[in-house]
């Protein structure tokens, strides 16, 4: 199957519907399906944003965790450091929101 290259994770409407081809997941191309009918994809839920004070409630520090001990961050912290991000130029922060379950799915930081 076709895979995405790196030159083609420009944040861009066309790559909410392919994170996982990216990244070694299935392939790129989506599944047939009988003429007149539609497919439903499991990314179809998934939008790209930038990083929000609520999303300490939406499952980001679990989603942290996988890298890191996030244990000790509270709401209050999360907090403080979004607002930070969100305030310097430098720094783009992006989340992958799944909008059937409202849960922070992933995320990617770029420093200019």
């Amino acid at each position: 199957g076709k895979r995405a290259c790196t030159a083609d994770l420009a944040l861009r409407p066309s790559f909410v519907r392919r994170p996982y081809c990216a990244m070694g997941g299935p392939a790129c191309e989506p599944p047939s399906a009988p003429e007149g009918k539609a497919v439903a994809t499991s990314v179809d839920n998934i939008v790209l944003r930038g990083l929000s004070r609520d999303d300490f409630g939406k499952g980001m520090m679990e989603l942290l965790g996988q890298l890191t001990d996030s244990s000790g961050v509270s709401s209050e912290d999360f907090a403080k450091r979004a607002d930070e991000l969100i305030q310097d130029s430098r720094t783009h922060v992006v989340v992958a929101e799944d909008t059937a379950t409202g849960r922070v799915v992933g995320t990617a930081k770029l420093l200019v």
